[in-house]
Protein backbone atom coordinates (compact mmCIF):
# COMPACT_ATOMS: atom_id res chain seq x y z
CA UNK A 1 0.00 0.00 0.00
CA UNK A 2 1.59 2.94 -1.07
CA UNK A 3 1.71 6.66 1.27
CA UNK A 4 -1.22 7.96 -0.28
CA UNK A 5 -3.60 5.34 0.06
CA UNK A 6 -2.23 4.65 3.67
CA UNK A 7 -2.70 8.47 4.89
CA UNK A 8 -6.23 8.82 2.94
CA UNK A 9 -7.48 5.42 4.86
CA UNK A 10 -6.48 7.08 8.28
CA UNK A 11 -8.13 10.26 7.48
CA UNK A 12 -11.25 8.06 6.49
CA UNK A 13 -11.28 6.01 10.21
CA UNK A 14 -11.52 9.06 11.83
CA UNK A 15 -14.43 10.74 10.15
CA UNK A 16 -17.41 9.99 12.28
CA UNK A 17 -20.72 9.68 10.10
CA UNK A 18 -24.04 9.57 11.40
CA UNK A 19 -25.51 6.04 9.91
CA UNK A 20 -28.21 7.32 7.33
CA UNK A 21 -25.09 9.75 6.19
CA UNK A 22 -23.02 5.80 6.38
CA UNK A 23 -25.88 4.26 4.18
CA UNK A 24 -25.96 6.84 1.74
CA UNK A 25 -22.33 6.58 1.40
CA UNK A 26 -22.35 2.93 1.31
CA UNK A 27 -24.65 3.32 -2.12
CA UNK A 28 -22.65 5.23 -3.42
CA UNK A 29 -19.63 3.56 -3.54
CA UNK A 30 -21.54 0.37 -4.20
CA UNK A 31 -23.41 2.03 -7.12
CA UNK A 32 -20.08 3.36 -8.29
CA UNK A 33 -18.15 0.05 -7.63
CA UNK A 34 -21.12 -2.25 -10.34
CA UNK A 35 -20.63 0.28 -13.06
CA UNK A 36 -17.31 0.85 -13.16
CA UNK A 37 -15.29 -2.57 -11.92
CA UNK A 38 -11.60 -2.40 -11.12
CA UNK A 39 -9.28 -3.55 -13.39
CA UNK A 40 -5.89 -5.42 -12.59
CA UNK A 41 -3.27 -5.54 -14.51
CA UNK A 42 -1.98 -8.95 -14.97
CA UNK A 43 1.11 -8.11 -12.95
CA UNK A 44 -1.51 -6.99 -9.89
CA UNK A 45 -3.63 -10.54 -10.17
CA UNK A 46 0.30 -12.19 -9.68
CA UNK A 47 1.11 -9.97 -6.96
CA UNK A 48 -2.66 -10.42 -5.02
CA UNK A 49 -2.33 -13.87 -5.96
CA UNK A 50 1.33 -14.52 -4.18
CA UNK A 51 0.25 -12.62 -1.25
CA UNK A 52 -3.25 -14.94 -0.53
CA UNK A 53 -0.47 -17.69 -1.50
CA UNK A 54 1.79 -16.21 0.94
CA UNK A 55 -1.20 -15.66 3.89
CA UNK A 56 -2.36 -19.54 3.41
CA UNK A 57 1.12 -20.37 3.95
CA UNK A 58 1.80 -18.56 7.00
CA UNK A 59 -1.58 -19.66 8.23
CA UNK A 60 -3.24 -23.04 7.56
CA UNK A 61 -6.41 -23.98 7.83
CA UNK A 62 -6.94 -25.42 11.34
CA UNK A 63 -10.01 -28.04 11.04
CA UNK A 64 -10.22 -29.60 14.94
CA UNK A 65 -12.16 -33.22 14.43
CA UNK A 66 -13.90 -34.43 17.60
CA UNK A 67 -12.09 -37.42 18.86
CA UNK A 68 -15.65 -39.55 18.42
CA UNK A 69 -16.04 -38.28 15.18
CA UNK A 70 -12.11 -39.18 13.91
CA UNK A 71 -12.50 -42.70 15.60
CA UNK A 72 -15.93 -43.27 13.19
CA UNK A 73 -14.57 -41.43 10.17
CA UNK A 74 -11.52 -44.40 10.64
CA UNK A 75 -13.10 -47.38 12.27
CA UNK A 76 -16.93 -47.29 9.96
CA UNK A 77 -17.51 -50.74 9.61
CA UNK A 78 -15.93 -51.61 12.82
CA UNK A 79 -18.32 -48.78 14.71
CA UNK A 80 -21.23 -49.57 12.55
CA UNK A 81 -21.17 -53.41 13.87
CA UNK A 82 -20.61 -51.86 17.52
CA UNK A 83 -23.47 -49.79 17.25
CA UNK A 84 -25.83 -53.30 15.83
CA UNK A 85 -24.63 -55.25 18.45
CA UNK A 86 -25.76 -52.60 20.64
CA UNK A 87 -29.27 -52.14 19.35
CA UNK A 88 -29.98 -55.93 19.24
CA UNK A 89 -28.29 -56.26 22.71
CA UNK A 90 -31.02 -53.55 24.45
CA UNK A 91 -33.92 -54.67 21.74
CA UNK A 92 -33.03 -58.40 22.89
CA UNK A 93 -33.12 -57.27 26.29
CA UNK A 94 -35.76 -55.41 26.05
CA UNK A 95 -37.96 -58.29 24.50
CA UNK A 96 -36.69 -60.80 26.94
CA UNK A 97 -37.49 -58.54 30.38
CA UNK A 98 -40.97 -58.10 28.49
CA UNK A 99 -41.60 -61.48 28.11
CA UNK A 100 -41.24 -62.98 31.57
CA UNK A 101 -45.14 -62.52 32.71
CA UNK A 102 -46.08 -63.41 29.17
CA UNK A 103 -49.03 -66.02 28.87
CA UNK A 104 -49.77 -68.69 26.14
CA UNK A 105 -51.75 -65.76 23.94
CA UNK A 106 -49.75 -63.44 24.33
CA UNK A 107 -47.15 -62.78 21.14
CA UNK A 108 -43.88 -62.49 23.52
CA UNK A 109 -44.95 -66.24 25.28
CA UNK A 110 -42.18 -67.77 22.80
CA UNK A 111 -39.82 -65.75 24.01
CA UNK A 112 -40.70 -66.91 27.69
CA UNK A 113 -40.42 -70.70 26.74
CA UNK A 114 -37.52 -70.40 24.42
CA UNK A 115 -35.33 -68.00 26.11
CA UNK A 116 -36.21 -67.15 29.66
CA UNK A 117 -37.14 -70.53 30.49
CA UNK A 118 -34.20 -72.02 29.43
CA UNK A 119 -31.89 -69.13 31.26
CA UNK A 120 -34.01 -69.92 34.78
CA UNK A 121 -33.70 -73.96 34.19
CA UNK A 122 -29.73 -73.28 33.53
CA UNK A 123 -29.17 -71.04 36.63
CA UNK A 124 -31.68 -73.51 38.79
CA UNK A 125 -29.14 -76.52 37.61
CA UNK A 126 -26.05 -74.06 38.44
CA UNK A 127 -27.90 -74.27 42.32
CA UNK A 128 -28.60 -77.35 42.18
CA UNK A 129 -25.24 -78.49 41.79
CA UNK A 130 -23.89 -75.87 44.45
CA UNK A 131 -26.27 -77.27 47.32
CA UNK A 132 -25.08 -80.90 46.07
CA UNK A 133 -21.40 -80.04 46.42
CA UNK A 134 -21.88 -78.33 49.71
CA UNK A 135 -23.47 -81.41 50.62
CA UNK A 136 -21.24 -83.58 49.03
CA UNK A 137 -18.51 -81.41 50.79
CA UNK A 138 -20.23 -81.80 54.30
CA UNK A 139 -20.80 -86.00 53.97
CA UNK A 140 -17.23 -86.49 53.26
CA UNK A 141 -16.58 -84.82 56.36
CA UNK A 142 -18.91 -86.96 58.14
CA UNK A 143 -17.80 -89.82 56.10
CA UNK A 144 -13.88 -89.65 57.41
CA UNK A 145 -15.19 -90.47 60.83
CA UNK A 146 -16.45 -93.51 59.48
CA UNK A 147 -14.88 -96.79 58.95
CA UNK A 148 -13.37 -97.76 55.33
CA UNK A 149 -16.24 -100.05 53.99
CA UNK A 150 -19.12 -98.22 55.49
CA UNK A 151 -17.64 -94.50 53.84
CA UNK A 152 -17.33 -96.03 50.78
CA UNK A 153 -20.99 -97.27 50.60
CA UNK A 154 -22.16 -93.76 51.89
CA UNK A 155 -20.53 -91.90 48.74
CA UNK A 156 -21.41 -94.38 46.35
CA UNK A 157 -25.65 -93.91 47.38
CA UNK A 158 -24.75 -90.49 47.69
CA UNK A 159 -23.26 -90.68 43.69
CA UNK A 160 -26.00 -92.76 42.57
CA UNK A 161 -28.95 -90.20 44.30
CA UNK A 162 -27.32 -87.38 42.07
CA UNK A 163 -26.88 -89.40 38.71
CA UNK A 164 -30.64 -90.03 38.99
CA UNK A 165 -31.98 -86.25 39.66
CA UNK A 166 -29.96 -85.32 36.66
Amino acid sequence: MDKLTRQFFGDAKKVVLHPSEKAQVWDQISMRASSSPVKLSSLEKAESFAGITRHMQRNPLKVQKHPLQHFFALHRVGAMAMCAVLLMGAGGGGAVYAAEDAMPEDILYPVKLHVNERFMGAMHRERQNAKLSGIKDVLIDVCMRLNICHRAQVLQRFEEKCLSRE
